[in-house]
């Protein structure tokens, strides 16, 4: 068994995404996803946190 706390606006995501993957997640996000605004800031927190 595993306790683990979790993120509930972190979207699983590949390691390495394509242009075309990051393109089809905008659309979805945009569509009205639940939650939308706080999965993309999760993912843009992220994305700086790695290139840092």
């Amino acid at each position: 068994m595993i306790e683990a706390v979790i993120d509930p606006n972190e979207p699983p995501l590949p390691p390495n995404v394509t242009a075309k993957q990051a393109l089809h997640f905008a659309k979805a996000l945009g569509r009205g996803t639940q939650g939308a605004g706080k999965i993309a800031m999760t993912v843009a927190s992220d994305t700086v946190r790695e290139t840092i």
